[in-house]
């Protein structure tokens, strides 16, 4: 919206334009020009809050503002024109031109107005206004030169959202589970809600946002976990405590040169990291899962100890010793529980 500043007034006004005019006003009461000019008017000037009241035997409304010592100032409004003849009882309003600053959508224009009130400003500039728009200072109140005055949109929405709804765990001892074993029964889903809000804007800018309903559109299911209590391990020599017990990939290795890459009389050859010598029970680990020095109960192998280490042994993976490379072969690879024994 473009806004123009209203055009001034000129103070000055042609010597021949007034007389003309006055002679106008002499010839319309059909009488002398100098019987004309010694009648005496009753005139009341309004300029803002001061209101004069004069008795004059002047012909314009010009010229009763000059008795008066009023002047003008550009763009200043005068009711009815300068060049009005006055008449007995006549009513002058001078409207007094303010300079007004308002900013709307972004964008500040600036003009000189007559307007009495915020609102007429407003309608003289064709700024329109909704129901919940706010307008600082108020509609009623008064112009004065120089004000600022503040158009604010406001506008409301209404917004979806859609949330997660976590879904809880129910776990259940089992004593058949060895301590350690989780067993996922009944996976969890997630639910699903639906929040409507009411979001009020002003000017493009979220400035409030208040829950207007909530509905379930999906329930959550519970995930049931067993968990294992079990502490006891069977072994070749009774039952056994253990602290934990881990699922681990097993490999096999004996001290021959094709597993160990030494032979008999080599510096090192059959020696642990430990500096233990090999034998049937011994088995290399990562000490970042298993420390060195635990006792074992290996699944499928017997009861060991964490005494090696190995470069290809990262992470959850054991190598387990055999006295032959034979051995070794036919065990393979294999997925076996490994017991952390107290």
């Amino acid at each position: 919206m473009d806004i123009k500043p209203i055009a001034n007034q000129k103070k000055s006004f042609l010597a021949n334009k007034t007389f003309t005019t006055v002679l106008a006003c002499g010839v319309a009461l059909g009488v002398t020009f100098g019987a004309y000019g010694m009648m005496v008017k009753h005139v009341e000037v309004v300029d803002g809050k001061q209101v004069y009241e004069m008795h004059t035997t002047k012909n314009t409304v010009k010229d009763a503002l000059d008795e008066l010592g009023l002047s003008l100032n550009e763009g200043d409004e005068v009711v009815p024109q300068l060049s009005t003849c006055l008449e007995n009882g006549m009513r002058i309003q001078i409207n007094r031109a303010a300079l007004v600053n308002v900013t709307v959508e972004g964008k500040v224009l600036t003009w000189v107005s007559t307007k009495a009130t915020v609102k007429e400003v407003l309608e003289e500039a064709g700024i329109m206004l909704f129901p919940a728009d706010k307008v600082n200072p108020s509609l009623d109140s008064e112009i004065k030169s120089g004000i600022n005055i503040r158009v604010t949109r406001v506008t409301e929405k209404s917004e979806i959202q859609q949330v997660k709804l976590p879904y809880s765990v129910i776990k259940r001892k089992n004593g058949n589970m060895d301590k350690g074993q989780n067993k996922v029964i009944s996976k969890g889903v997630d639910g699903l809600k639906q929040i409507t809000y009411k979001v009020i804007y002003e000017d493009g800018k979220e400035t409030s946002r208040q829950v207007i309903s909530e509905e379930i559109v999906k329930q959550s299911q519970q995930e049931i976990v067993e968990i294992g209590t079990r502490s006891m391990v069977a072994t070749s020599r009774g039952n056994m405590r253990f602290k934990k017990v881990i699922n681990m990939k097993a490999t096999a290795y004996c001290a021959c040169r094709k597993c160990t890459g030494k032979s008999p009389g080599d510096h090192g050859y059959g020696i642990t990291h430990s500096g233990m010598r090999v034998r049937q029970g011994v088995v290399a680990v990562d000490p970042r899962v298993i420390p060195l020095g635990s006792r074992l109960y290996v699944e499928g192998y017997g009861l060991a100890t964490a005494q090696d280490t190995g470069g290809a042994i990262k992470g959850n993976r054991i190598d387990l010793y055999f006295p032959t490379h034979d051995k070794t072969l036919k065990y393979g690879v294999r997925h076996v529980k490994v017991y952390v024994l107290e």
